[in-house]
């Protein structure tokens, strides 16, 4: 794809009905008008990014994001994907889908099953994509520690994010020797991403959602790290290996949102400043175990809401 001179015109894809998994490749990103029909696959992930691309399947995805592409995970309708204001993806009550794109609730679509049972885990392209965009937002060529991920950036010298599943680059596993705040498991997949007071700057990319295995981020005493309210928590739905977030001294001001990170255990938010009361997503929080808010300047009284957070512990 990384030679198609269509990237600007009109694209077409039928591949309705066969047996395709795992994530959809992020090298999609290449083209503006797309028109995908993937309806009939056992499709287990959508990168978010492709939910603004609001030029797509003829500008639907400008108005029902990703549920435009495929209804998304739990969802259905009869076409498997949102194509007017009256055909809704709608919420599966019972025995919902684990795919994209289902047409009826209980099985992923109406011609093709997992084999495994499981969703498939993202590709190499996503996991280095995610790393990439995390780099390239958070000025990572100013960062005071950058051992490893200066590859990224003698990438990004000749070639463009979107080329990465098509051009020779660093590899998924490569990331987890000599690269500054990763963490690997015996497996090669990224667990951990530490960069504390390493002069992070930008607003942390919803991408980093796309490292399912990911379980722990800390981003802290940088602070001029941002996130995008609501997008960014919506972005770690998917994420439920991330249970670990460390965001204090950072440059976050509210957490609009943050209920939909509802697998979080540990959630570190010390010295951020809200200078507000305390928003009601943080209680969507049940999973919480540790909670640290300190010198945050939050006013009103307690809610009796916090008692929702059971699972907290001393």
């Amino acid at each position: 794809m990384k030679n198609n001179g269509n990237t600007g015109s009109n694209v077409n894809i039928g591949l309705t009905n066969n047996r395709l998994t795992g994530s959809l490749p992020l090298v999609l990103n290449r083209f503006q008008y797309l028109d995908i029909d993937l309806v009939g696959n056992s499709i287990s992930l959508i990168p978010i990014s492709f939910c603004n691309n609001h030029d797509w399947m003829s500008g639907l995805v400008n108005s029902y994001g990703c549920n435009a592409i495929l209804c998304e995970v739990g969802t259905y309708n009869d076409y498997g994907r949102q194509m007017s204001d009256a055909t809704p993806c709608v919420d599966c009550i019972q025995q919902p889908s684990e795919f994209w794109g289902a047409t009826s609730c209980g099985s992923p679509n109406n011609s093709t099953s997992s084999s495994t049972g499981s969703s498939s885990p993202p590709s190499s392209t996503d996991v280095r994509y995610a790393l990439a965009t995390f780099y390239q937002n958070l000025q990572g060529s100013q960062w005071s520690n950058q051992s490893g991920w200066g590859q990224i950036g003698e990438f990004l010298k000749n070639f463009q994010l979107s080329d990465l599943g098509t051009s020779a680059n660093f590899s998924a596993s490569s990331v987890c020797t000599g690269w500054t705040g990763i963490k690997c498991d015996s497996s090669n997949n990224v667990i951990e991403i530490a960069l504390p007071q390493n002069g992070l700057a930008g607003t942390i990319p919803t991408e980093i959602g796309e490292i399912k295995s990911l379980r722990a981020l800390d981003v802290s005493a940088n602070q001029a790290v941002k996130v995008k309210k609501n997008d960014f928590w919506r972005a770690l739905t998917g994420s439920t290996s991330l249970t670990t977030l460390n965001l204090a001294d950072t440059g976050i001001n509210d957490l609009v949102g943050i209920g939909a990170a509802s697998h979080l255990e540990e959630l570190t938010l010390d010295g951020v400043y809200f200078a507000s009361t305390l928003p009601s997503d943080l209680f969507q929080l049940t999973n919480l175990k540790s909670l640290h808010m300190q010198y945050n300047v939050i006013i009103g009284s307690l809610p009796s809401l916090i008692g929702q957070l059971s699972n907290l512990q001393v």
